[in-house]
C-alpha cells in the first residue's frame, strides 16, 4: 500500500487471517472487535488512512500527475462459509413416495436463506472468475437488478440478477454475445425468455 501511495502502482495482496475470539475483558472487546480479524480489517483501514495522508502533508515528495491521482484503499473481505447449493444425499431404500419427496425438496437447487450478494461470490468462482473481479450494477436496466463482472484474466463477461421474475422488458433490453454468459434462477425466466436467452448467449439458470 505504501509502495502504490509513493509510485501509484496498482500492486495487490491477499491477506488471510483466521477469526480467532480475543478476550472479553479487553479493550478492543469492548469497542466492538470480537475476532483478530475484525481487528485486522480495522487495521487496513486505519493504514490506509495515514499513508493516504502522507500526499497532503508531503507534496513535495511526489510529481504533480501522482497527487492527483486518488487513491484506491478499498478492499474485499470474504468469509470462508459452506456452499449456497444444496448437496444431494444419495437415496438408497425402496419407498417411492420418499423418493418422490426428495426430488420435490430438491425443485431448487439452493440452501433455505441464501442472499444474493453471498452467492454472487460463489457464481464468480464456478464460472471461472477471480474473487478480485470487477462487479458493476447495471443502472440501465429498471426491472431488475443485472450486475456486469469483468476480470482480465477472462476474455468474455459475466452477467448476473438473481430476482425471483425477471422482466420482459430486461430479457429484451439485454444484448448478449454468444459468449457472454448469463445466470439467474430457473423459476425467474418463462419459457420463451430461456429460449430466446438460450439462442442468445450462453445461458446458466439455477
Amino acid at each position: 500500500m505504501e509502495l502504490n501511495n509513493v509510485d501509484g502502482g496498482n500492486r495487490k495482496y491477499i491477506l488471510v487471517q483466521y477469526p480467532e475470539p480475543i478476550d472479553s475483558s479487553g479493550q478492543a472487546y469492548k469497542s466492538g472487535f470480537y475476532t483478530i480479524a475484525e481487528i485486522c480489517k480495522e487495521r487496513i483501514r486505519k493504514a490506509n488512512r495515514i499513508i493516504s495522508k502522507t500526499r497532503a502533508k508531503t507534496p513535495e515528495l511526489f510529481d504533480e500527475p501522482l497527487i492527483k491521482t486518488k487513491i484506491d484503499g478499498g478492499f474485499r473481505s470474504y468469509l470462508l462459509d459452506k456452499s449456497y447449493f444444496k448437496e444431494w444425499q444419495s437415496f438408497t431404500g425402496r419407498d417411492t413416495s420418499q423418493l418422490e419427496l426428495r426430488f420435490e425438496q430438491s425443485e431448487t437447487p439452493l440452501v433455505e436463506g441464501w442472499k444474493p450478494q453471498n452467492l454472487l461470490a460463489e457464481i464468480l468462482l464456478l464460472q471461472g472468475f477471480p474473487l478480485d473481479s470487477k462487479v458493476r450494477s447495471m443502472p440501465e436496466f429498471k426491472a431488475n437488478e443485472v450486475q456486469q463482472v469483468t476480470s482480465e484474466f477472462v476474455t468474455h463477461p459475466l452477467y448476473v440478477c438473481l430476482d425471483k421474475k425477471i422482466k420482459p422488458e430486461t430479457v429484451s433490453k439485454l444484448k448478449l454475445s454468444s459468449e457472454d454468459i448469463f445466470v439467474c434462477l430457473d423459476s425467474a425466466l418463462s419459457d420463451e425468455a430461456k429460449v430466446k436467452l438460450a439462442d442468445q448467449c450462453n445461458l446458466k439458470v439455477i
